[in-house]
């Protein structure tokens, strides 16, 4: 049970830089592939902490 609270916080903590950095990005104009990256990045560390922890 702690290690899916680890894993969870984990990715949350990992994850939600980088997608409000992307999803910030996405919103002052800023559509290149390097703001696509970061917001997959932090897509994918953010649901796969809230998948580990289910």
């Amino acid at each position: 049970m702690l290690g899916f609270i680890v894993i969870f916080v984990f990715g949350l903590l990992l994850g939600s830089p980088f997608l409000l950095h992307g999803l910030m990005s996405w919103r002052i104009g800023a559509k290149d592939e390097a703001v696509a990256e970061w917001t997959l990045i932090g897509l994918i560390a953010f649901v796969g902490g809230i998948l580990a922890a289910v």
